[in-house]
């Protein structure tokens, strides 16, 4: 069961790595950009991140859908404060 959802951000510092059937690859391009992430906290206080992206509006719609499909509020950590 979750408690709540949460939308939080945080600054690239290293390589995006993709693991697939050919090998192993690093990104580079995105390190410095922001990235905003919706995680579903549990009530135990665990989480699981159920998106992320580099656009703030995009992480919002996401964050409001599962709220409400849950019936739980969002906390928005960028912002400081509840949704």
């Amino acid at each position: 069961m979750w408690k709540c959802i949460e939308l939080s951000s945080a600054v690239l510092s290293g390589p995006s790595r993709f693991e697939g059937a050919d090998g192993v690859r690093l990104e580079y391009r995105n390190i410095g950009r922001r990235i905003f992430l919706v995680d579903a906290v549990e009530t135990d206080g665990g989480r699981i991140t159920m998106h992320d992206g580099f656009h703030y509006a995009d992480a919002i719609i996401a964050a409001e859908e599962l709220a409400r499909a849950e019936g739980i509020p969002v906390h928005d950590m960028v912002v400081g404060g509840s949704a």
